[in-house]
């Protein structure tokens, strides 16, 4: 089961960026001061022995680091950041005005990069299956006022919260972050000076997911190897710092299209109906798998990057004892599926 100390690591990592939510919604200062205050503002949510580390791991990612928590975050982050893409020619635009562009704007045919790529934006809302939500639109408007109403929104939903103490509280936080800062854009083209801004092509939401997962990953390193990460040390290059864990369950089409004809039934009455369960079931059972082993090897459940098909896809950590807790617990998921299947 997930331990305290990586809980602590992976909700301070969950939420060092959130202060952009409410610096873009009209509080002054910083993002990280304001990711800081978040914590004093909902300190109900937390255990009380964990508020200064909160406060320190969320309000210091970007000043030189006291603690072994403010360390693993800022580590994170720099490893997370490096999906942002700066690119010739994007406009000047202030955080609060900015849209989050869909990425498939972008996608090329046979012809050039359609020219008017930069103009399609997701509107700034909770989401929700409706078509206003889920697709993009042209000549979208952001203001700090929907970003207002945004956050009143999920402040709303967080007081209904319980404590935040566990794996199963950090689902619940996740699940919120994911509906209100999915169309959040993590980065904006601020810089006023630069030739080449930043795409904002990834949510919020995203790149507080993969924070959260590396970090939870980094707190099982030495304090020596995460010191040398800290400082940027040219001998750290190439070292494990998390391992991608990808789970394949074979024998899927067997087991979905050799539907037998149930005993009284005509031949093909019901077929249907045993072939959507059988989906379910696949379904339902790579979500606990997944679910199961990062819960096992002590990481949160942001550390589970893809799951869907038949297949997932989890970061996990590069230490030892992770590396052989791995091996006992593919053997007993190889012949729980034996006895079962």
């Amino acid at each position: 089961m997930m331990s305290e100390e990586t809980t602590k690591i992976a909700l301070a990592a969950l939420l060092h960026d959130i202060g952009k939510f409410w610096q873009r919604a009209g509080r002054p200062g910083s993002h990280a001061e304001a990711s800081a205050a978040f914590v004093d503002e909902f300190k109900h949510l937390f255990p009380y022995e964990w508020l200064d580390d909160l406060r320190d791991g969320t309000g210091n990612h970007h000043n030189p680091a006291r603690k072994e928590i403010e360390k693993i975050v800022r580590i994170a982050d720099w490893l997370a950041s490096t999906e942002r893409v700066e690119e010739l020619g994007i406009s000047q635009s202030d955080p609060e005005r900015t849209p989050l562009i869909p990425i498939a704007a972008k996608v090329e045919f046979r012809e050039e990069k359609p020219k008017n790529w930069k103009d399609w934006g997701y509107r700034l809302k909770a989401l929700r299956l409706e078509e206003s939500c889920v697709f993009p639109t042209t000549q979208v408007q952001v203001s700090s006022e929907d970003y207002s109403a945004l956050r009143e929104e999920f402040k709303n939903e967080l007081n209904q919260m319980r404590i935040i103490r566990d794996y199963f509280g950090l689902v619940s936080l996740l699940a919120l972050l994911r509906k209100y800062t999915t169309y959040i854009p993590s980065a904006t083209p601020w810089e006023k000076d630069e030739e080449y801004r930043t795409l904002p092509d990834i949510s919020l939401y995203e790149h507080l997911r993969i924070t959260c997962a590396i970090a939870t990953c980094l707190g099982k390193l030495y304090p020596d190897h995460l010191d040398a990460l800290y400082r940027r040390d040219s001998n750290v290059e190439g070292q494990l710092v998390a391992r991608l864990l990808r789970g394949d369950f074979s024998g899927i089409q067997n087991f979905l299209y050799r539907i037998t004809r149930a005993e009284g039934e005509a031949e093909f009455r019901g077929t249907a109906k045993r072939l959507r369960g059988r989906s379910f079931f696949l379904t339902l059972l790579g979500d606990i798998t997944a679910d199961w082993l990062v819960r096992e090897l002590d990481v949160s459940p942001a550390n589970i990057l893809f799951c869907g098909g038949g297949r997932f896809d989890l970061i996990i950590g590069a230490d030892e004892s992770t590396k052989q807790k791995l091996e006992e617990l593919g053997q007993r998921l190889q012949n729980w599926l034996v006895d079962e299947f």
